[in-house]
């Protein structure tokens, strides 16, 4: 189920980051796209990096946990972007 997930999650980043980055910055750079998604893929190689070592059980809620928050995070930042008020 974690595999699952870390797969679906960064599948999903990896084909709509770009457009996403540049929709929201207003620029059509594809270097500013690029930048996010290897940021993303840097943050992941980090993180099992961080990981190696460890116990499974004491990585797996962290593991199960932030990949579901990341996935909120985009919904958030763009709010204020499309927010009808102002």
């Amino acid at each position: 189920m974690a595999g699952f997930l870390a797969f679906s999650v960064i599948g999903l980043f990896l084909s709509l980051v770009p457009t996403y980055v540049t929709k929201l910055s207003g620029s059509g750079n594809l270097a500013l796209a690029g930048g996010a998604v290897a940021l993303m893929l840097a943050c992941s190689v980090a993180a099992q990096i961080a990981a190696s070592g460890r116990q499974a059980l004491g990585i797996r809620i962290p593991g199960l946990v932030l990949p579901a928050s990341g996935l909120v995070l985009p919904a958030v930042a763009a709010a204020p972007a499309h927010s009808p008020c102002c």
